[in-house]
């Protein structure tokens, strides 16, 4: 009896063991596998992702690096893993730069391209890319084009691109004046030879458009120009309604210490089939100034080729004389440019046309680059 008592017992505890042990050795390995797999699967699933993000520099890398983080998928969860910011985020940003001065934005990247707007001194730009020496920016949702000398960074560092003209002064002379001055004065330093202070010039038999009112317009464009290209730009007048005589428009660029002075006048002549651009200079045994002769020759030479061949018109030559009082009276390299001749209705026309004017100021301030770069 006690021995039936004591195998009943023993029955009973292995019943008990088996009760415990029977579900461990049916679910346990199952649930671990599961949980292995379903781990591998999340590693997986996020590797894949982030090879994805690696192949696609152009697209998810970006967006990754401007969100900050990734949205990477589990079996039942979403998991926020943080992605690292991309080098190439900050290099592709388009770079802010501010105008020097009030410069043309341009349509292409030519001082011969039209001009979609000027922009102000201090205004900012993105700018694009570069090519041929001038900056793409981005203005008004499209694409336009400014010279690398006229834009400094904003980002506090000193680079500037150096302009053409490097600070160097340039005075502009817009020939004559509304109203005449018949009065008389030397026409050099300490001359008994005297002249008129200063005419009022030509006038268009066809336009009517009068000699001093040209010069004026093309002087401005000059300035506009010179002053973008870094030039610092003195003008003895920027009004017809003054009374200033040649020999006080030559101490205007002598006090300036202009490194060259360019006075602007048109042609005439009693043969209207005449046409085309000179430029004048005075000679090497000038008595005031001989010694600025080959300064002044070069400064003439360089402009009359240069805007000849913006404006595409007809190149005389380079006029010596000494018979000019507004040289005569210059201590810096001067030139006197005739840009065409009034009494010739064909050339007349052209000459009162802005673009055509805008060709000619071009090319004088291609050929005052010139002069310096020489």
């Amino acid at each position: 009896m006690q021995n039936k008592r004591r195998k009943a017992g023993a029955v009973a505890a292995i019943a008990l063991a088996l009760m415990f042990i029977l579900p461990a050795c049916a679910f346990g390995p199952e649930s671990s596998r599961n949980l292995v797999s379903s781990s591998a699967g999340e590693a997986a699933t996020q590797d894949s992702q982030e090879e994805a993000v690696r192949s696609d520099s152009s697209g998810s890398e970006r967006v990754a690096a401007q969100e900050g983080v990734s949205s990477v998928s589990g079996s039942s969860r979403d998991v926020l893993v943080p992605e690292p910011v991309s080098a190439s985020a900050d290099e592709n940003k388009d770079a802010v730069y501010k105008t020097n001065a009030e410069v043309r934005v341009r349509t292409a990247p030519s001082t011969d391209s039209e001009i979609y707007k000027s922009l102000p001194e201090n205004t900012e730009v993105e700018v694009k890319g570069e090519e041929d020496g001038w900056y793409q920016i981005r203005l008004d949702g499209a694409i336009y084009y400014i010279r690398k000398d006229l834009v400094t960074k904003t980002d506090g560092s000193s680079e500037t691109a150096a302009a053409s003209g490097g600070g160097k002064t340039v005075v502009i002379d817009p020939g004559h004046q509304a109203k005449a001055d018949q009065s008389q004065e030397p026409v050099g330093p300490g001359s008994s030879e005297m002249k008129a202070k200063v005419t009022g010039g030509a006038t268009g038999k066809t336009t009517g458009l009068t000699e001093y009112d040209l010069n004026l317009q093309i002087g401005l464009k000059l300035q506009t120009i010179l002053t973008e290209r870094g030039y610092d730009v003195v003008m003895t007048r920027t009004s017809n309604d003054v009374n200033i005589s040649n020999s006080e428009r030559a101490g205007i660029a002598n006090d300036a210490n202009a490194a060259a002075f360019i006075r602007i006048h048109a042609n005439g002549s009693e043969n209207s089939g005449v046409s085309g651009a000179m430029t004048i200079c005075q000679t090497s045994s000038n008595p005031y100034n001989g010694n600025l002769y080959a300064k002044s020759h070069a400064l003439a030479e360089d402009v009359l080729d240069n805007l000849a061949a913006s404006a595409q018109c007809r190149k005389q030559s380079v006029w010596e004389t000494d018979t000019m009082s507004g040289i005569n009276w210059c201590k810096v390299p001067a030139t006197i440019v005739e840009v065409g001749y009034l009494s010739n209705p064909e050339e007349e026309k052209k000459l009162a046309a802005d673009d055509y004017q805008q060709k000619l100021a071009e090319g004088i301030a291609n050929g005052v680059d010139q002069f310096f770069a020489s």
